[in-house]
């Protein structure tokens, strides 16, 4: 009979080689992003980002304050001269990482640790993980997660870390700013012997509006696609947030955008379906809830919805998913059986992801080499044409980035017979023809 010690290795063991064989299959891979190809044509050296970095940190006129998650984007882009597995290969053991430390989170609080499978595999994760550019969300939930860790710890330390983690994430991505909320719920939450003191979220709280303040005084204006819009709209644009889960893949919104209000009231229903318990079980149901809602308070009145936006919120929808199939003793019927079928669907769904982006980025690696060679050689206008089998969802990306590089793509026909061709190989490779 094993002991109590062993049995926890042998749990730990488990759960670090399932995250790593899971995790591989999350997400899209490489970078498709004409950010990300303008700083891929950049090459900043390390010695530049760390300079990019200390002046960023006392710049306070920009319309986004994120020197930390600008440095650690511009670091995972130097990995593109490897080839498109090497930026997407850091952005997947940054997923598994923050899914071993929401394990963390969750032991600390007394809970299984079964949400952070979920964490892997749920799609509103996928985009973060796709989307080299997401390194802010990704790093974000990673100073909130363990901020939120320390939380059960009454030792005086773990104040002052606390405060510096919120900190990091406020020098992280801006959206940081609501996590004082949630931790005044989770502070709650536990017994007060487990509770740091109470200063802690009062100076959270005080650190948060101080900052509000002072980015609202000095921010720059936001370009038109970030703009504020407080009217109707953010309810069309909260369905569409609730209708992420239900997309067929990252890189193609359609089923999202197309069918926002179809999908969205069906996700917003799924979602208080889940949290629905008897009353003396709804506190950590409504606690989930106002954790996917809290990290999208910031980008609801942004015009524009990106799926990444989730990300920081996935962690709370993996809770709630895991309440309502197996939690309190009030788990729905056949919830067991419910997650072995979803489990492996969502492995799959993942899978498939991966495969085609992964398309997309052995095209792009390729694009980066033809558009440098035709730079070189005064180019400026190609012919775009593809091969026998080669992936039509990824066509219209394809002539998106060459037109992204700075090449003026000409669609006609007849363009090939005076004009250098690129040409899109079946297996997502570019071939560059004179």
């Amino acid at each position: 009979m094993p002991t109590d010690r062993f049995a926890r290795v042998l749990l730990v063991t488990a759960m670090a080689i399932g995250l790593i064989a899971l995790g591989w299959l999350c997400g899209a891979p490489g970078y498709h992003n004409h950010d990300e190809l303008v700083l891929l044509d950049r090459s900043p050296t390390v010695a530049e980002i760390v300079r990019h970095l200390a002046d960023g940190l006392f710049r306070i006129d920009g319309t986004f304050y994120r020197p930390l998650g600008h440095a650690l984007l511009r670091l995972q882009l130097r990995l593109h001269e490897l080839g498109p597995w090497a930026v997407h290969g850091a952005s997947v053991l940054h997923h598994v990482a923050n899914a071993a430390l929401f394990a963390w989170v969750l032991r600390r609080f007394g809970r299984s640790a079964r949400p952070a499978w979920w964490l892997l595999v749920l799609p509103t994760a996928l985009p973060g993980v796709a989307w080299a550019a997401a390194a802010y969300d990704r790093l974000l939930l990673t100073w909130l997660l363990l901020a939120v860790g320390l939380l059960r710890s009454p030792r005086a330390a773990a104040g002052p870390a606390i405060v510096a983690m919120f900190l990091l994430a406020l020098a992280t991505k801006d959206t940081a700013v609501v996590f004082p909320v949630a931790a005044v719920l989770l502070w709650r939450a536990g017994p007060a012997a487990a509770r740091p003191a109470r200063w802690v979220p009062i100076a959270l709280a005080v650190l948060a509006a101080g900052y509000l303040g002072w980015r609202l005084a000095n921010a720059q204006p936001p370009a038109i696609e970030y703009e504020p819009r407080f009217d109707s709209t953010m309810v069309v644009r909260a369905l569409r947030y609730a209708a992420f889960p239900f997309a067929i893949t990252t890189e193609d919104p359609r089923t999202v955008w197309g069918a926002s209000w179809l999908l969205g009231s069906a996700g917003a229903a799924l979602l208080l379906a889940a949290a629905w318990r008897p009353r003396a079980q709804r506190t950590e149901s409504m606690l989930a809830l106002a954790l996917i809602a809290l990290p999208l308070l910031p980008v609801l009145p942004i015009g524009m919805s990106s799926g990444h936006y989730l990300y920081p919120a996935t962690p709370g929808l993996a809770l709630l998913l895991d309440l309502a199939l197996r939690g309190g003793g009030q788990a729905l019927r056949g919830g067991r059986r419910a997650i072995w079928c979803l489990l492996p669907l969502l492995t799959v769904h993942s899978a498939f992801v991966s495969w085609h982006g992964y398309r997309i980025a052995v095209a792009l690696h390729g694009l980066q080499r033809a558009h440098r060679a035709m730079t070189d050689s005064g180019i400026e206008s190609v012919g775009l044409t593809a091969a026998p089998g080669a992936a039509a969802a990824v066509l219209p990306r394809f002539r998106y980035y060459v037109t992204a590089q700075g090449l003026r793509p000409q669609l006609l026909p007849e363009a090939a017979t005076y004009l250098p061709r690129l040409v899109l190989q079946a297996d997502g490779s570019v071939l560059t023809e004179r």
